[in-house]
This record gives C-alpha cells, structure tokens and sequence, in this order.
C-alpha cells in the first residue's frame, strides 16, 4: 500500500447500549481510496481527533461511554 496514504485500520460499531463491534478490515488501496473519497463529504460534521495512539485511544473512550 502507498505509504503516503491514509489507510482505514478499523471501524467502530455501537448495536446497542454497551454492544459495540470492531471490524478491522483487509483493504486493498483502491478500497481504502474509494471508503476515505466517500468520508471526506463528512469531513466538516461531527467529530475526529488526530494524535498518538493514546490520544486516540482516550477519544474512543470518551465517545462509547
């Protein structure tokens, strides 16, 4: 995969109250292209975080509770 591209490493689901899912998928680049082309209409509602791994880790937390 193209090192200079952003790659999808998982995706939260919530099924439920404290049912959630993660799906950590197999994507090739041309998959991962296309799911990052459709978010990018998302990119000014709701709420993302860029940081270290436990910036991001604290963020989900936050967010499932």
């Amino acid at each position: 995969m193209n090192e200079n591209l952003t790659t999808i490493v998982g995706i939260i689901y919530k099924h439920g109250e404290n049912d959630f899912s993660i799906c950590l998928p197999e994507l090739t680049e041309s998959e991962n292209k296309e799911i990052n082309k459709f978010l990018e209409k998302f990119a000014d509602s709701g709420c993302s975080t860029r940081g270290y791994k436990q910036d991001i880790l604290e963020k989900i937390e936050e967010s499932i509770n």
